[in-house]
């Protein structure tokens, strides 16, 4: 939009630079040719309208929508609908002094917003194919790296149900070092009721040798 709105900006200002005083009016002195360069493509249209000191129509279209541009010289933009279309507007204010003239004087520039929303629409359009295919292939990377990831605990998962239940032995299987403590402390356990048991079978033995 910012693009586009200097580019409307640099047209009304070609046009104030072809105000000139004839007999104490106002007159532009443009040729047809000179507009030409104010549409960037075929698709757009183009409106101008150039107003008096006294807000009197020197030439142009008289039913152009807009206010008086400010006062600093800085133009004005607004959207707006004219003929059916919608427009970009841009509003300059300039002052004039010259062979007794003295005042302020207003050029309007309005350009259809076909191009720039074709633009724009191009950019999303483009903007939603990158990030869907980032989308995939994130997502992609994530059930790989989570497959691969987990691919250590599935054989100690497979490891631990193919055991027997009297072998309490430590088991050994290479696992992520996340879960490394957690293979331990296990081995830890299974080393403890394995003394358990043996505790339990010496007794058990002791006390059917006693009876």
């Amino acid at each position: 939009d910012k693009a586009y709105d200097r580019l409307l900006f640099a047209s009304a200002m070609t046009i104030a630079d072809r105000v000139i005083v004839e007999d104490g009016e106002l007159e532009v002195d443009l040729p047809y040719v000179a507009l030409e360069m104010f549409s960037s493509t075929a698709q757009d249209r183009v409106f101008y309208q150039v107003s008096g000191l006294n807000g009197e129509i020197v030439t142009g279209y008289r039913d152009l929508p807009g206010a008086a541009g400010g006062g600093d010289g800085s133009p004005v933009f607004f959207d707006a609908e004219y003929r059916g279309l919608t427009v970009r507007v841009a509003v300059l204010s300039k002052p004039i002094h010259v062979n007794g003239v003295k005042g302020r004087f207003t050029v309007k520039v309005a350009q259809t917003k076909g191009e720039r929303n074709r633009l724009i629409s191009d950019f999303m359009v483009g903007a939603t194919i990158r990030l869907v295919l980032l989308l995939v292939l994130a997502a992609a990377f994530t059930w790989m790296g989570i497959t691969l990831g987990l691919a250590p605990l599935k054989r100690l998962q497979v490891t631990i149900r193919m055991r027997s239940s009297q072998d309490l032995s430590p088991l050994e299987t290479d696992v992520p070092r996340e879960v490394l403590d957690l293979v331990m402390a296990i081995n830890g356990l299974m080393t403890r009721i394995g003394g358990s048991f043996t505790s339990m079978r010496r007794f058990i033995t002791d006390a059917s040798h006693q009876l």
